[in-house]
């Protein structure tokens, strides 16, 4: 009879707490972290920012070479509706879910989305349509790529920046890039000087940014529109980074010099590379 009990006490205990639920995660490490920019778009009008989203992240699986932390995390994006995901696994499949929005109708979307690589800014888009009633879908903006990525503080990077991705145009002006730092604040912006005529890249100067802090921010991509605002078409990571250490001194017949440094002897020998000869000088 005790043996009984005891076998049904764990097959009770068993179908209690059932099967383990999802996937097993991978062990975590550093060298992850992505963002998030939240878009709204009403009956099929070009998409707007939509702020103070909050997002429930749930990994799926890892792309090849992933790095990072795969725990589920909730992040709220900012006045700017950008997020931040401290080390999260990348590159990886993500499921996003709107869980709090200012748009009623987004709560509750969700859809799985790859952040494909360190930095990388995954644009959600929650799409809401009116007539005949009340809808929401979820979908992802189209991605793009900044160069020169990073980009120096001294200018050294060069004056003009690239963006390649799709859908700029030029029908009622230049497309416009305005840089956001990830407070959400307006730190600079500029506006192309040249498109792609398929519209699958844009060229513009690189801002003032000496006095920006090296760090992380989100340009906002907008093609002019006919009322003489900016239709937004999507967001990319730029990385700004000090100015790079100065090179190594030059000798005077422009061979490379190495300071030798003798404890014993003169506080300073020099040697001169030049023309595959090796010469002592002090």
């Amino acid at each position: 009879m005790r043996k009984l009990l005891a076998l049904f006490s764990i097959g009770a205990a068993f179908f209690l707490t059932g099967c383990p639920s999802g996937p097993t995660l991978p062990p975590t490490t550093a060298g992850g972290g992505f963002f998030v920019s939240t878009f709204t778009s009403f009956d099929l009008a070009p998409p707007v920012i939509a702020p103070i989203v909050q997002l429930k992240l749930t990994w799926k699986k890892d792309l090849p070479g992933a790095v990072g932390n795969a725990s589920s995390d909730n992040v709220t994006t900012n006045s700017a509706g950008v997020g931040i995901v401290n080390n999260g696994r990348v590159p990886a499949t993500w499921n996003f879910e709107w869980v709090f929005s200012l748009v009623g109708p987004c709560e509750g979307m969700s859809l799985d989305a790859d952040a494909k690589e360190v930095n990388d800014d995954v644009g959600l888009l929650c799409t809401v349509t009116t007539q005949p009633f009340e809808t929401a879908t979820a979908s992802e903006m189209p991605s793009y790529g900044f160069s020169p990525d990073p980009i120096a503080t001294d200018g050294s990077s060069g004056s003009e920046a690239f963006i390649s991705g799709s859908g700029f145009n030029t029908q009622f002006g230049m497309p416009l890039v305005q840089y956001f730092d990830l407070n959400g604040n307006l730190v600079a912006q500029a506006s192309a000087d040249s498109v792609a005529s398929d519209g699958t890249w844009m060229a513009s100067p690189i801002p003032d940014i000496s006095q920006l802090s090296d760090g992380t921010y989100v340009g906002l991509l907008s093609n002019a529109n006919s009322s003489g605002g900016y239709d937004v078409v999507g967001s990319v990571t730029v990385v700004v980074v000090p100015p790079p250490p100065p090179p190594p001194p030059q000798c005077g017949d422009g061979g490379r010099c190495i300071i030798m440094c003798k404890q014993q002897t003169a506080p300073r020998r020099w040697k001169v590379f030049s023309g595959g000869i090796i010469t002592t000088l002090g």
